[in-house]
């Protein structure tokens, strides 16, 4: 693979984890808040749906915004239903799809937290929900952090070349085996996970769930933490913050000498990120 090539594919994001978690959170309460004081509490459905269609509106605009930090133009957000996946990122179209089943989650989560703190009944079940809508922001932000880095990578307008995959470097039989029907759903994942620009997304969208376990320590601890994810980096069981994509790639790695190299390119990845996640804290 050309140097040229791999510095096209690392976009590093870690500056922004903490911002867009606290961001989206913001948005979705001040929402929440604002509708509560405007309707009566008595229709639930109405409230969730006209929290949805408000933090809709909000996140569309902040992430548009947000977006073109890393990216050569405009982008569209849409809020859609996907057929595969969580999130998207069309070049052609200058287009972001995220799964709207994530914003109805949270409105869910936050309108129903909302309730529950406003009639103080049931509040045993309140830290289970709080952590289920702490965990959703997560999810979010970490689909955001994966296709801002492919937003990132857009860097000319030759961004549909082919950036040779580490499992079929030729892009025919790439392209043939990935949508083949003959090819089984396993080889599939692992020829969609070998192309670099997905190596690299995926790099950073695992220090961005990271970021989330840890962000509630002190600054000392979060350092402390990383430090020992950085030492057990390549030993997945011995650190439950290191994230399960991690094990994906370590799992492929032991196909053969291709897969090893893809894996170490993840691992050289997640391990720069993270050490840029770590000096942001040290600086903060």
């Amino acid at each position: 693979m050309l140097i040229n090539e791999i510095l096209l594919e690392r976009i590093s994001i870690a500056a922004d984890f903490n911002e867009l978690r606290s961001e989206i959170d913001q948005i979705v309460s001040e929402q929440t808040n604002l509708v509560y004081q405007q309707f009566d509490d008595s229709d639930i459905k109405l409230l969730t749906n006209k929290i949805l269609t408000n933090i809709e509106s909000k996140l569309k605009q902040y992430i548009s915004k947000k977006i073109l930090k890393y990216s050569h133009k405009p982008i569209e957000v849409v809020f859609t239903t996907l057929e595969q996946g969580t999130g998207q990122y069309i070049p052609d179209e200058s287009k972001l799809l995220i799964s709207k089943k994530i914003l109805i989650n949270l409105a869910n989560l936050k309108s129903s937290i909302k309730l529950k703190e406003l009639s103080k009944k049931n509040m045993h079940t309140m830290s289970m929900m709080v952590n289920m809508y702490n965990n959703t922001i997560s999810n979010l932000v970490t689909i955001i952090v994966h296709e801002f880095t492919h937003a990132g990578q857009v860097k000319t307008d030759k961004h549909t070349e082919y950036r040779k995959s580490y499992i079929e470097p030729n892009l025919e039989k790439f392209l043939t085996k990935l949508y083949s029907n003959e090819t089984d759903d396993s080889f599939r994942e692992q020829l969609y996970l070998s192309q670099p620009q997905e190596i690299a997304a995926y790099a950073n969208q695992a220090v961005a769930e990271v970021s989330h376990k840890i962000h509630n320590l002190s600054p000392k601890q979060q350092v402390q933490a990383i430090d020992l994810i950085l030492k057990n980096i390549q030993n997945t069981q011995a650190d439950s913050s290191i994230p399960s994509i991690t094990s994906k790639y370590k799992t492929i790695s032991q196909n053969g000498k291709k897969e090893m190299k893809m894996y170490h390119r993840f691992l050289k990845l997640f391990y720069q990120e993270l050490q840029s996640y770590k000096e942001i804290i040290v600086n903060y």
